[in-house]
């Protein structure tokens, strides 16, 4: 087993969750903040101390986590803009065109937003992306066919974990839709954390494609996602990335998954 003493991450995490917390639990109090916000504050922390505790049972199984072997961006980064241009698509593009976007709300309440979103990203990347993945390939061969497996396996189930939106009040087809979706962007995102070895581009890609994606539908005038350009559009960015990221599949390495598999 691999020692590992640099906790730094674990630490900055276990930092911003009491902070959070911290927060809530005041504003709740005293009520300093629209409920919304408060909301935001406590599901945050939450996410925030699950994903402290999934790191630190990692670190302490000797799996690296935010300290794998990680290759340069400068040799790897071209490999994530496909990647990367799927995250600036969910962006409602169409309404910026039409000039009728705005905001809601103040600068302060975006950052928070933004917060969350990284809150999202960190748990659930650390989640379905490594722990869950994990998991599946201690009990398959490592090959190239149990690999792929493995990801479609941790994908279905990231894309079923957004199930739980049914009980928020979410819609049944916009749920389903959602299921559908989140599994191919689970496939994307392992792609990345595969070919860079680095833990925080599918979480950054996770917090773009959400952060730009939702902030003004939730705090805007926004309410139509797609229109017909933007329906090509998303159309072609897929088909172009799929071709790419099944290129770059055959042809990397098992040594990546080596890594993550057996510290």
């Amino acid at each position: 087993m691999k020692r590992l003493n640099n906790y730094r991450s674990i630490h900055l995490l276990a930092c911003m969750t009491l902070i959070f917390l911290l927060v809530w639990i005041v504003a709740g109090l005293f009520r300093l903040f629209p409920s919304d916000v408060i909301t935001s504050f406590r599901t945050t922390s939450l996410r925030f101390f699950l994903a402290t505790i999934f790191i630190y049972g990692l670190y302490l199984k000797g799996y690296p986590v935010f300290h794998m072997e990680k290759k340069s961006l400068y040799s790897t980064g071209w490999l994530i803009i496909p990647a990367f241009i799927v995250s600036l698509n969910n962006f409602p593009w169409h309404v910026l065109y039409n000039g009728s976007l705005n905001l809601n709300v103040g600068l302060g309440v975006v950052v928070l937003f933004f917060i969350e979103c990284l809150s999202i990203g960190i748990f659930e990347e650390v989640l379905f992306r490594y722990v869950i993945f994990v998991i599946i390939m201690q009990l398959l061969t490592i090959n190239k066919k149990n690999v792929f497996l493995g990801m479609v396996l941790s994908s279905v189930l990231f894309g079923l974990f957004h199930l739980i939106n049914l009980f928020a009040g979410a819609g049944v087809g916009e749920t389903l839709q959602q299921v559908g979706y989140t599994t191919l962007l689970g496939l994307l995102w392992s792609m990345t954390l595969f070919l860079t070895q680095n833990i925080w581009v599918p979480i950054l890609l996770h917090t773009i494609y959400n952060f730009v994606g939702v902030l003004y539908f939730r705090y805007g005038s926004v309410s139509t996602r797609f229109d017909l350009f933007t329906i090509i559009v998303t159309i072609i960015v897929a088909v172009i990335t799929t071709i790419f990221y099944v290129k770059q599949f055959k042809s990397m390495s098992l040594d990546t998954v080596e890594t993550l598999i057996n510290p």
